[in-house]
């Protein structure tokens, strides 16, 4: 059932981008359309298709179309193919301070086991590599001082560059949040999907009106298309932070693993456990009754058989 959800969110952001260009394009060749004679032209062409296939098979391949062009566009992935820092930008200030409280009690915990700040840095991006500007001197730059606060500004960077990755997890683990996560990003992708094509719309129908001398209306029509597309996509930076703090409660839940945190705790030495109370006691008694039984067998007399 969720595998069925997935698909056909990921199919709604194409088509309804598809859509609207497509009635974009016909308010545009909408007379050439109309007035097409028979002939060796392009929309004759189309007419002529359109009567052989009839409606419904009509209406499928303009639901094609329109999912093809839309694919085209590729204007909803824009979103979430966004750059690393600006998704983090875009984590809410509460849900940041909640992950780096989180991150800041793991790099404590292993502080506590002798772990220091550049051991615990070189356990957690072992595996990582960051692109460094080249620098401009012969002479090398000296390597920043490495603080808490920069490991776990880092551990951010790095939980929302996985946030992908997190979100497979997410999927084999706990199926109910992924699919909160799954419809916040499409919801996401569908409103970045359409914010332009809405546009588009409201400037070809504004042309329209205004070569029909219709003065007010240009100007009004323009004005509600850029004023719905900001709408769009506000909404669909709330969805998308929506998105990203389902998969931070993951990770804070210990629903997915990260690699940089399982990295630290898998560097930090392991203690021997103490035993519990019950454990120390029957240890006492045992070796209390190990000892009477010595005395005893002492106290008893032995004797030669002749």
């Amino acid at each position: 059932m969720i595998n069925l959800l997935d698909g056909l969110r990921d199919l709604k952001a194409p088509l309804a981008s598809g859509f609207i260009v497509l009635f974009g394009l016909w308010l545009i060749f909408e007379n050439e359309i109309s007035k097409a004679v028979p002939g060796p032209t392009i929309t004759s062409n189309l007419r002529q298709l359109c009567d052989y296939l009839g409606g419904p098979a009509t209406l499928g391949l303009v639901a094609f179309v329109a999912y093809l062009l839309g694919t085209l566009l590729s204007l909803g992935n824009a979103l979430l193919r966004m750059p690393i820092r600006y998704k983090m930008q875009r984590m809410r200030p509460t849900t940041q301070q909640r992950l780096a409280n989180f991150l800041d009690d793991e790099i404590q915990n292993a502080m506590k086991h002798g772990r220091s700040l550049e051991e615990i840095h070189d356990d957690a991006y072992s595996h990582f590599v960051r692109q460094v500007t080249p620098a401009t001197t012969e002479e090398e730059p000296e390597a920043p001082e490495i603080t808490k606060a920069h490991i776990v500004d880092d551990l951010i960077y790095a939980i929302v560059m996985e946030v992908d990755i997190l979100a497979t997890q997410l999927h084999a683990t706990k199926e109910k949040a992924y699919e909160i996560y799954d419809k916040n990003r499409s919801e996401a992708k569908f409103r970045f999907s359409v914010a332009a094509p809405v546009i588009f719309v409201g400037i070809v129908l504004a042309v329209r009106l205004g070569q029909e001398q219709h003065d007010p209306w240009p100007f009004l029509v323009v004005a509600l298309s850029v004023a719905s597309a900001v709408r769009f996509l506000q909404k669909s930076f709330e969805r998308q932070d929506e998105a990203i703090e389902v998969i931070v409660n993951a990770v804070l839940l210990g629903h997915v693993e990260v690699a940089n945190i399982t990295s630290i705790r898998s560097n930090i030495p392991k203690q021997q456990e103490k035993p519990s109370w019950l454990e120390r006691g029957l240890d006492r008694v045992s070796s209390a009754g190990r000892s009477i039984a010595n005395r005893l067998r002492s106290a008893v007399p032995t004797t030669t058989v002749h």
